[in-house]
């Protein structure tokens, strides 16, 4: 999930084709730190959940429900690194389940070197103001 919010933060997966094709700069995860999952302890209930297992330790997260994705941007060095602070909620009971920051680097299709060089296009999309969306 966290990768779809990234992506869609460049346009969708042609953008980012584009900015590798059209301008040179591949969008490159670099890494990813402070992942967190979050639980909450399951409520017993023989009774309401007729005894089976399953019932008695539900998965937080079960087929059918909707999940809440969101993404921030933070610009690193000018552009050449870009922060995404990521989540995952419940969309109904506004829970937390997971966040994380994960990293990209701009490199160069060519070179493969790091570059600041993003092109015009893409800041726009990002819509960062002061470093930060």
């Amino acid at each position: 999930y966290f990768e779809r919010g990234r992506t869609n933060m460049f346009g969708g997966p042609n953008n980012l084709r584009k900015m590798q094709d059209e301008d040179g700069i591949l969008a490159v995860v670099t890494s990813v730190r402070d992942l967190s999952l979050f639980w909450t302890p399951a409520v017993a209930s023989e009774e309401k959940n007729n005894g089976t297992e399953k019932d008695l330790y539900p998965t937080m997260v079960e087929a059918g429900q909707q999940i809440v994705v969101n993404t921030a941007v933070e610009v690193k060095r000018k552009g050449m690194i870009l922060e995404f602070h990521q989540s995952l909620s419940l969309l109904k009971e506004d829970m937390l389940i997971s966040k994380g920051r994960v990293y990209l680097m701009m490199i160069n299709a060519e070179t493969r070197r790091p570059t600041s060089k993003l092109p015009p296009w893409a800041w726009e999309l990002l819509d960062v103001q002061d470093g930060v969306k």
